[in-house]
């Protein structure tokens, strides 16, 4: 559409110039790549956003372009235009009762402040939102430690003993440098949500609540510790909820990765909420699957294909009422039908009537750490290295873990 501005909030027009022809980026080594911020996508696709603060900065997508400059606590509302001369950034600043408004033609802006908010959530002091025509994504940046910080108190009950927080940290900081390395030519490295690992900002305000300053010191105490695979690079340390009583290998659930020992753990089974059971109507069923996949009739069957009765399916084989089959990936499965709804792929399949019953245990892929196995673990006397080599058995941790107890490894202990 096309802009129209009221009369007498005629805006400063700023034009960014053309980006530089793209040069590739030099390959850092994990030791360097860990002194880099984190870019973590907070949102995508956005039409507009509304972000307050104090002392707001909006900078263009070059340093040459002239900066705006809030010195009191106001707020900014963001929104994607398309004028005549093109896409531009519309942005509406407000201090007190004064309000302007302001066009940037730019790829990118970068935003920083103090306190910043985007309603009642906290945001990290420096933002980047980028796009190249209508809608635009919400990056934050900040330095690894403090993401981490963000991602245990998300990923892990924080009254769990400090030794399983400090495996989580581990496990953590290794698999957001290993997406560094892979989305290096991207304009972001982590989802800030179940796609890759959840993230709150902790904001300055909460430095003296004693479960924070918990996660902080579990975060300190592994300050620099990663996990390496077989080539020397930072292992994706993938981790889970609850493994159901044993674990499986990357390349099981999404064909791809290393194929390690399965982990037993019995007492994940014992977890109060690792059995369960999910009802759903052969109409419901139909109507998930069809948004992902081409389901072209009625199903009559479902069966779970997994190598023994004791794994997860790996592959779900649907029979229509025709007799036409189609065999998909059970992870794909499980999106379709919903990560919530459907825990895991480990899981039998009956059809009761006009409804298909699936039961089964444990929550999430089973790949890696196994949050709950960890607090047992470290319940029971385990330190944080100690869990790491019974989960990456292949994986040699890099660095000291600082103030663990000192126990006799289980590197062997429960694996096939």
């Amino acid at each position: 559409m096309k802009l129209h501005l009221a009369v007498g909030l005629l805006p400063v027009v700023v034009f960014v110039g053309a980006a530089q022809a793209s040069i590739p980026k030099p390959v850092l080594t994990w030791k360097q790549e860990i002194e880099k911020p984190v870019r973590v996508r907070l949102a995508s696709a956005l039409n507009t956003v509304r972000l307050q603060g104090f002392g707001l900065r909006v900078q263009g997508g070059s340093a040459s372009s002239n900066p705006i400059a809030m010195n009191r606590m106001g707020s900014l509302e963001i929104e994607r235009v398309k004028t005549e001369m093109g896409w531009f950034w519309r942005i509406k600043k407000s201090e007190g009762k004064i309000e302007r408004f302001e066009l940037k033609k730019a790829e990118a802006l970068v935003i920083e402040g103090e306190d910043l908010r985007k309603g009642t959530q906290d945001l990290p002091g420096r933002l980047v939102l980028t796009s190249k025509m209508k809608g635009f994504d919400l990056i934050g940046v900040l330095p690894i430690e403090n993401y981490l910080v963000g991602v245990l108190s998300s990923e892990m009950p924080l009254a769990w003993p400090l030794e399983a927080l400090k495996s989580q940290a581990v496990a953590a900081r290794s698999y957001t440098l290993a997406l560094m390395r892979e989305r290096r030519q991207l304009h972001y490295d982590v989802e800030s949500t179940i796609l890759d690992q959840v993230f709150n900002h902790v904001s300055r305000k909460l430095d003296n609540d004693k479960m924070i300053a918990k996660a902080r010191r579990a975060v300190e105490e592994t300050s620099g510790v990663v996990l390496l695979n077989q080539k020397s690079q930072v292992a994706k340390a993938y981790y889970h909820a609850d493994c159901g009583g044993r674990t499986t290998a990357a390349k099981n659930v999404w064909g791809t990765g290393e194929k390690g020992p399965v982990i037993v753990d019995s007492s994940c089974p014992g977890h109060p909420r690792s059995k369960w059971t999910l009802s759903l109507t052969v109409d419901e069923i139909r109507a998930k699957l069809s948004k992902k996949f081409d389901i072209p009739g009625d199903i009559e069957s479902l069966f779970a294909l997994a190598p023994s009765a004791q794994d997860r399916a790996e592959r779900l084989k649907i029979r229509l009422v025709d007799g036409r089959e189609r065999t998909v990936n059970a992870d794909e499965f499980r999106a379709a039908l919903g990560y919530s709804d459907l825990r895991s792929t480990f899981f039998k399949v009956e059809r009761q009537g006009d409804h298909f019953e699936f039961k089964g245990q444990g929550w999430g892929h089973g790949v890696g750490l196994c949050q709950w196995g960890s607090r047992r673990m470290a319940e029971t006397g385990s330190g944080a290295s100690d869990i790491l080599r019974h989960y990456y058995p292949l994986s040699p941790i890099a660095g000291e873990i600082r103030n663990s107890p000192r126990v006799a490894s289980r590197r062997t202990a429960g694996q096939e």
